[in-house]
């Protein structure tokens, strides 16, 4: 069975973490009167790293 290059990439990124940028706007009048940007740090997911471990074992895993 083959593996897919965006979902390997995509469920690296899970296993790893990732950050994530957030924008809050306020809007007042219908004009823009601040625009505040944060950015987010999403955890690394325990799920996506054991499944990585099993398709290492299974030898499914492609390093790249």
């Amino acid at each position: 069975m083959g593996f897919d290059k965006d979902l390997q990439a995509a469920l690296l990124k899970c296993a790893l973490g990732y950050n994530v940028e957030e924008r809050d706007t306020l809007v007042s009048d219908g004009k823009v009167q601040s625009v505040r940007v944060k950015t987010r740090h999403i955890k690394p997911d325990a799920a996506a790293i054991r499944r990585i471990q099993e398709l290492r074992e299974l030898g499914e895993w492609k390093e790249e």
